[in-house]
């Protein structure tokens, strides 16, 4: 990471530099940028272990979603009670050959406008790194996107195998984002929907990777992957609900006293494993997997219609309240969750 991060340090001194010489219509960008830099910079806290406030964090931030909470609790209805365990081919591809591959998926797997889209961010590959991978990271890829210069960083780090392939495609489906439609409530208030984008190019990849002999087995062990693992997570989330459900909490209370009643909550029940597992952290990858899903099934069916719905939902305006935001995508014809029977019984045909 620490190239990564000298990069972003250096674009921030750069740019610092500069604030007192821009126009004021350019300064706001300028300023915006300066405070994602900031934020990436200190992205990654010390593990915490104080379980009250780890319970008060996690309340306080799924409260304000909670008319997406049916949403897990229907996929985690899927979570499968067979132990899978997922073996992976070792693909000591070059770097230079992921961006080949990438490149190769971009242009024959999508349509010409996001293709263009695509070679916009590709074309900035000195800004793209591969690292060793940290196994204590958070996040095996991250990226993003300086306003003020329209830059797109982008890091992988590898594990030598398929996983390199659809989370630098993941990546890369940030930027697309970011490029139709960026503003920065994205990360804030319309946080349960940034992943969308990604995670339908990845879905996309899998699909689009299964059909070569080289990496079939390994893209749709990928893809059945990630629907366990979106499952999953939707059933540790339900959990966390179904607790907050039983304990008597009223969000007009004061701050100090509902932390008082998960305090208790705490001493009465150990849900320290379930904690540690940071649900919160999950929530905005099951609910945009719940839609990038209905697309992504589109895609299946009709290519262009998919693409010609994800640009729709790609312009819906960014500032509005999350649940006119869903919404929107709702009056599109895309309803999380409607097929997800339908999308099951597509993996287990790729799976025999």
């Amino acid at each position: 990471m620490q190239q990564f991060n000298k990069e972003l340090k250096q674009k921030r001194e750069k740019l610092q530099k500069i604030k007192d010489n821009v126009t004021i219509d350019r300064l706001k960008d300028l300023n915006l940028t300066i405070k994602v830099i900031d934020q990436l910079l200190t992205k990654y806290p010390n593990q915490k272990t104080n379980y009250p406030n780890i319970f008060l964090e996690e309340y306080e931030f799924l409260k304000k979603y909670k008319f997406l909470w049916e949403i897990c609790t229907t996929i985690s209805e899927f979570t499968s009670d067979e132990i899978r365990s997922y073996y992976w081919y070792e693909h000591n591809l070059k770097n230079k050959e992921l961006l080949e591959l990438s490149n190769d998926f971009f242009k024959n797997a999508t349509n010409k406008e996001i293709y263009e889209l695509f070679l916009k961010l590709y074309k900035q590959n000195k800004n793209i790194h591969f690292v060793k991978l940290d196994k204590n990271s958070y996040f095996k890829g991250e990226s993003t996107f300086l306003l003020y210069d329209k830059s797109f960083y982008l890091q992988l780090q590898r594990e030598y195998d398929f996983s390199d392939i659809s989370t630098l495609i993941h990546e890369f489906g940030h930027g697309i984002q970011f490029l139709l439609n960026y503003n920065y409530n994205l990360f804030v208030n319309q946080v349960c929907f940034s992943e969308i984008s990604s995670i339908f190019f990845e879905l996309l990849s899998m699909d689009y990777f299964s059909k070569d002999l080289f990496f079939k087995r390994d893209a749709i062990t990928a893809e059945q992957s990630l629907w366990d693992n979106s499952c999953e997570n939707a059933l540790s989330l339900t959990r966390l609900f179904q607790v907050f459900e039983s304990i008597d909490l009223n969000e007009w209370e004061n701050k100090n006293i509902i932390k008082k009643k998960l305090t208790n909550y705490l001493l009465e029940y150990n849900i320290d494993s379930l904690l540690n597992e940071m649900p919160s952290h999950d929530f905005p990858y099951v609910i945009s997997y719940s839609i990038a899903n209905e697309l992504y099934l589109m895609y299946l069916n009709d290519p262009e219609e998919s693409f010609y719905i994800y640009k729709k939902i790609m312009a819906i305006d960014l500032k509005l309240p999350p649940d006119k935001y869903l919404d929107e995508i709702i009056n599109l014809g895309v309803l999380p969750t409607e097929n997800l029977d339908k999308y099951e019984k597509v993996l287990k045909r790729k799976l025999v």
